[in-house]
């Protein structure tokens, strides 16, 4: 991972392998997963990105919607959060901003991969911290 990708509070994953006493000694659950501290910034490129998945979404507070349907019957799946739509489309989750007024002809996706890309999204957008218990 790149230091600029990073900040403090964003779940990161530590793919290095530690013994129980270290992860006692650190606080670190058995999957790698943690919330960044600055020092961690410094060394961002030991750590992984954690992907996307829709146990995390729901986790992090998003609602599954009805299912919408894109051009030539594509299915598409919707988790919403106050006004953030996050859609799963062909397997890549991607945040929907709509262009002009109306949303059924202009609209753009931006695809989210990773935990931090949705935490950094939501905290440019809103200027509070998206909660998760990972």
């Amino acid at each position: 991972m790149e230091q600029n990708e990073i900040r403090v509070g964003n779940w990161l994953n530590d793919p290095r392998p530690f013994n129980e006493d270290t992860k006692k000694f650190f606080k670190m659950p058995d999957n790698g997963y943690f919330k960044a501290k600055a020092r961690d910034i410094e060394v961002a490129e030991l750590f992984e990105p954690i992907p996307l998945t829709e146990e995390i979404l729901l986790k992090c507070g998003f609602k599954k919607t009805e299912e919408y349907y894109a051009s030539y019957e594509e299915n598409i799946d919707v988790y919403t959060i106050g006004c953030f739509d996050i859609a799963f489309i062909d397997n890549e989750y991607k945040l929907w901003f709509c262009i002009e007024e109306d949303p059924f002809y202009s609209f753009s996706w931006t695809e989210i991969k990773y935990v931090h890309q949705l935490q950094n999204l939501y905290f440019s957008l809103t200027g509070q911290e998206l909660e998760i218990n990972l």
